[in-house]
C-alpha cells in the first residue's frame, strides 16, 4: 500500500512549499497478522469487564427486594418477641419450627417443637415475663437466612410470690426461610452475664474425719 499518487515522478513534480509527502511502506501478511491479534488481546479484557458487571437497575432491583426481605423479617421477629413479652403462648409458637433446637443456659439442648412446647409450658408454671428488651441487635438477612444476635434484659415474676428478677446476658437466634416463604425460628442459644451464686459452703474435711472417728 502506498499513499503515492499514480504516475508520481521526484523530477516531474513540485511539492508546495511546507507540505510533507508521506511514504508507506507495504508491510508483510505476518506483521499485520500480530498487531491485530495484539489489538485483540488489549481490549478483549475490557470488553468482558465490561460484561460481567450487572447493569445498573439489577443492583437497584437487588438492593429494594434485600430492603423488602430485612422489613419483613423484621416484622416477624417483632411479633415473636412480643409474644414473648406477653407470655402468648400459641403466639410465639405460631413462628416455630418443627425441627427447632433451643439451647438454655445450664441446661440440656430442647429439640424439637414438641419438646420447646413442653419447656416453655414448665417455665411459665414457675415465672412470668413483665419486661423484655433487645438491644445492640445485629440482623444478617438473606434469601433462605436470617441471625440475630445482641444482648437482653429479662424481667421476671415468680409465679409462687416472691422478688421480682431481672436477667441479662447475650443471644443468638437462627431464622429460615419455609417452603411458603414464611420465617420460622429454627436456632437459639442463650447466656446470663449475671454471676452464678456461689456454692453453700461444705464443711471441712478434717471435721468429717473427726466425727468418723469419734
Amino acid at each position: 500500500m502506498s499513499l503515492v499518487p499514480p504516475g508520481f515522478s521526484p523530477t516531474s513534480y513540485r511539492f508546495p512549499r511546507g507540505s510533507i509527502l508521506l511514504l508507506v511502506r507495504p508491510m508483510k501478511t505476518s506483521q499485520l497478522l500480530v498487531i491485530t491479534f495484539s489489538l485483540i488481546a488489549a481490549f478483549l479484557p475490557l470488553r468482558a469487564a465490561d460484561e460481567e458487571k450487572p447493569p445498573v437497575g439489577c443492583l437497584e432491583t437487588k438492593s429494594t427486594a434485600m430492603s423488602a426481605l430485612r422489613a419483613e423479617f423484621e416484622e416477624v421477629t417483632a411479633a415473636f418477641h412480643q409474644a414473648l413479652r406477653t407470655n402468648d403462648y400459641e403466639g410465639l409458637f405460631a413462628y416455630v419450627a418443627e425441627d427447632v433446637v433451643m439451647m438454655p443456659p445450664n441446661e440440656s439442648s430442647i429439640r424439637g417443637k414438641s419438646a420447646m412446647q413442653t419447656w416453655y409450658r414448665t417455665f411459665l408454671s414457675a415465672f412470668r415475663t413483665t419486661t423484655l428488651m433487645l438491644t445492640d441487635r445485629e440482623v444478617t438477612v438473606s434469601d433462605s437466612w436470617a441471625t440475630e444476635l445482641g444482648h437482653y434484659e429479662w424481667g421476671l415474676q415468680p409465679t409462687a410470690g416472691g422478688d421480682h428478677v431481672v436477667d441479662n446476658g447475650n443471644y443468638m437466634q437462627i431464622w429460615k426461610r419455609a417452603p411458603d416463604g414464611s420465617w420460622r425460628f429454627f436456632r437459639e442459644i442463650w447466656n446470663s452475664s449475671i454471676p452464678s451464686a456461689p456454692p453453700p459452703a461444705s464443711k471441712r474435711p478434717n471435721q468429717a474425719a473427726q466425727r468418723t472417728a469419734r
